[in-house]
């Protein structure tokens, strides 16, 4: 009888630690809902594997069955079916960063030598070449590796300098301008979007291409 009398004692503190630990996950998201308005795709991960967790949790105290049987390798029952349910559709509903619409960007050289309108130019997004306009070098050292990125920016010329027109980005999106003028190289500093005016500082191909293998 003492037996069966530890026995249900331990069962009842395993459904109350599974409850306590299911309505604290629920309370500390809803609290982060409350102040992390606009989460990154990172965030709303981590946050869907608590709250499939905590759903899992608190579904082991309800009466009935589950068993989930779904694609090839996905089987699950009971409080763990409820958990893997809620992260599968969880995890479609990240957030996706807002647009910014047709941003500019002017390149600025102050104390420059020679003529950078007459350059050649590499636009950098996220740590890959996505625009590059090359008028002066017969064999370009970098190359376009996002061929859709680059149909929506253009690079134009004129007698006021360089701009740098994006058709849309991301905030949060990093992106750098590289130039080169014979053996002179320039590259800007690092912009997060939405910052518009890239001032630029000599550099050498040596570290650009250190910059663009590193994906810095």
């Amino acid at each position: 009888m003492a037996i069966v009398s530890r026995a249900k004692g331990e069962a009842n503190w395993d459904k109350r630690t599974l409850f306590m630990f299911g309505a604290c996950a629920c309370s500390i998201l809803l609290l982060v809902a409350v102040f992390d308005k606009t989460p990154t795709r990172t965030s709303w991960h981590i946050y869907n594997c608590v709250l499939a967790l905590a759903a899992g949790g608190i579904a082991s105290l309800l009466p009935g069955t589950l068993s989930l049987n779904w694609h090839p390798g996905i089987r699950a029952t009971g409080a763990l079916a409820l958990a893997v349910l809620v992260f599968y559709f969880g995890k479609g509903m990240a957030p996706v960063p807002p647009q910014v619409q047709n941003m500019r960007s002017y390149l600025a050289f102050p104390n420059a030598e020679g003529d950078p309108r007459n350059c050649d130019i590499y636009v950098v997004l996220n740590a890959k070449i996505v625009k590059m306009d090359v008028v002066s070098s017969p064999e370009p050292p970098f190359g376009v590796v996002d061929q859709e990125l680059a149909n929506q920016i253009q690079i134009v010329r004129g007698p006021g300098g360089v701009r740098i027109d994006f058709a849309s980005l991301r905030q949060g999106d990093e992106l750098y301008i590289m130039v080169q003028e014979n053996a002179l190289w320039w590259v800007s500093s690092d912009i997060t979007v939405p910052d518009a005016q890239l001032e630029m500082k000599a550099t050498s191909v040596t570290n650009l291409k250190n910059r663009i293998k590193s994906g810095h």
